[in-house]
C-alpha cells in the first residue's frame, strides 16, 4: 500500500466516525418529523433543512467509505509476502476475530446491560428474560431492529434495513458478512484472472447495488458488498485509492455538487425519486472524498484511535446529550417548547441547529474522554473494545 494511501484512510478514520454520529443526531420534534409532515426538503423547516442537509444526505459517505476501506485493507500485501492463499486467509480470518467479531459480542453485551438498567423497572416487572424476549431474544445479536418498511427496490422487492440491537452495528455485521466472502471476491477479482472475469465480478456486483436489490438474508447488502468488494479488487490489482479516484476530477466534482443538491431537495433516500438516485450520490461522494486528497493533521495528534470507540459509543450517550442541552439552552434563553412544536421550529430554527451542532460536538468529546479514561486505567478491556 502506498504511504500516500495510509496516511489519508488514517485521516479519514475520525472525521468518518463525527458523521456517524451526526447521520444518528437528527431531532425529531412530535409533530414535527419529516414522517409525520410527510413533505420534502424544500418545502421543510429552515432547521429541518439543515439537519436533512447532514444527517440524511452529506454525512451518508461515511459507512460506504468504511466498507471500501475495509476491502482495501483486507488484501493488501496478498501474494506477495510469499504465503499461500490458504495461509493468507487464515492469518487474516483469525486476526478479523479479535477486531471485529470479539468488539462485536462485547458491545451489543454492554448496550443490553445499559438499556436494561435504564428500563429496571419493566426488567423487574416482567423478569429478565421476558425482557430479553421482549427486545428480540438471541436476534439481538443479529437482526432486531427494522426500518424503511415500506420501501422497496427497483424490481418492487420489499428493501427494509436492519440492525442489531445495537443500531450503528448493522455495519459491523454486514462487514462479517463480507469478511465471510473474501475466498469468492478473491476467486473472481484477482489479478491473476483474466480481466474480464473481474469485470463480471465487478459488473454483478455494481447491478445490484444501482438497482438496490434486496438481498433479503440480514447482514446481506447489496451496498456493502459492492464498497467492499470495490475495495477488494482496487486491492487485488495494486491499484491505489487516490489514483484510482484522481481521473475525471471536473466531471466527479460537478456531478456530487448536482447530485448532492438533488438529494438533499428530495430528503435523500426518504422519499422515492431521491431513493433512485441515492446509490449514485453516494458513489460520487465516495469518488469526490478520495480524488480531491483531502489531508488531515489529525494524525499528528492520534485522532484516529478514537474512530471506533466514537462509533460504538455514541449511541449509548446521544440521546442523553440532546435533552440535556435542549433544557440548558432553553433555560438559559426563557423559553418553552409548547404543545405546538411545528410552531417552535418555525420561530427559532437556530435554536434547533444549534442544540443539533452541539450534541454531535458534546457527543464526541464525551466518546473521546471516556476512551482516554479506559485507555489509561484499564488499557486491556479498552484493546479488547477496540479490537486492538
Amino acid at each position: 500500500m502506498l504511504e500516500k494511501d495510509s496516511k489519508l484512510i488514517s485521516s479519514l478514520r475520525l472525521p468518518l466516525a463525527v458523521m456517524v454520529v451526526a447521520i444518528h443526531a437528527y431531532i425529531s420534534l412530535a409533530g414535527w418529523s419529516y414522517y409525520e409532515l410527510q413533505n420534502q426538503c424544500l418545502g421543510s423547516n429552515v432547521a429541518q433543512f439543515f439537519m436533512i442537509s447532514l444527517s440524511h444526505v452529506l454525512c451518508h459517505i461515511a459507512v460506504p467509505i468504511f466498507f471500501l476501506i475495509s476491502g482495501f485493507l483486507f488484501f493488501t500485501n496478498f501474494g506477495i509476502d510469499g504465503q499461500t492463499t490458504l495461509d493468507y486467509f487464515k492469518k487474516k480470518l483469525l486476526k478479523r476475530i479479535k477486531t471485529i467479531f470479539i468488539p462485536y459480542i462485547l458491545w451489543i453485551f454492554l448496550y443490553v446491560v445499559y438499556t436494561a438498567l435504564l428500563g429496571y423497572k419493566e426488567v423487574l416487572k416482567v423478569g429478565l428474560f421476558e425482557w430479553l424476549n421482549d427486545h428480540g431474544g438471541i436476534s439481538m445479536l443479529w437482526c432486531s431492529r427494522f426500518w424503511n418498511l415500506d420501501r422497496v427496490d427497483f424490481w418492487g422487492q420489499p428493501a427494509l434495513s436492519s440492525a442489531p440491537y445495537l443500531l450503528p452495528f448493522w455495519y459491523m455485521r454486514d462487514l462479517m458478512v463480507c469478511i465471510a466472502m473474501t475466498p469468492l471476491l478473491c476467486f473472481f477479482l484477482k489479478k491473476r484472472n483474466q480481466i474480464q472475469m473481474a469485470v463480471v465480478g465487478m459488473g454483478i456486483i455494481s447491478l445490484l447495488y444501482f438497482t438496490q436489490t434486496s438481498l433479503l438474508v440480514p447482514g446481506f447488502t447489496s451496498l456493502s458488498l459492492f464498497y467492499f468488494g470495490l475495495g477488494s479488487f482496487l486491492s487485488l490489482w495494486g491499484k491505489s485509492l487516490i489514483e484510482s479516484f484522481s481521473h475525471y476530477k471536473i466531471f466527479v466534482r460537478i456531478l456530487f455538487f448536482v447530485l448532492l443538491i438533488a438529494e438533499i431537495a428530495l430528503d435523500g433516500h426518504n422519499t422515492t425519486i431521491g431513493n433512485y438516485i441515492y446509490p449514485f450520490f453516494v458513489v460520487s461522494g465516495v469518488a469526490f472524498v478520495f480524488n480531491t486528497q483531502i489531508t488531515s493533521k489529525l494524525n499528528k495528534w492520534g485522532g484516529q484511535k478514537y474512530s471506533f470507540f466514537i462509533f460504538a459509543f455514541h449511541i449509548f450517550i446521544l440521546s442523553t446529550v440532546e435533552a440535556v442541552l435542549s433544557k440548558v439552552i432553553l433555560l438559559m434563553t426563557g423559553l418553552q417548547i409548547t404543545n405546538n412544536n411545528i410552531s417552535f421550529a418555525d420561530n427559532y430554527p437556530i435554536l434547533i441547529i444549534l442544540i443539533f451542532l452541539l450534541k454531535i460536538v458534546f457527543t464526541v468529546l464525551i466518546s473521546m474522554t471516556i476512551y482516554q479514561i479506559i485507555n489509561k486505567y484499564c488499557p486491556r478491556v479498552c484493546n479488547l473494545l477496540c479490537g486492538r
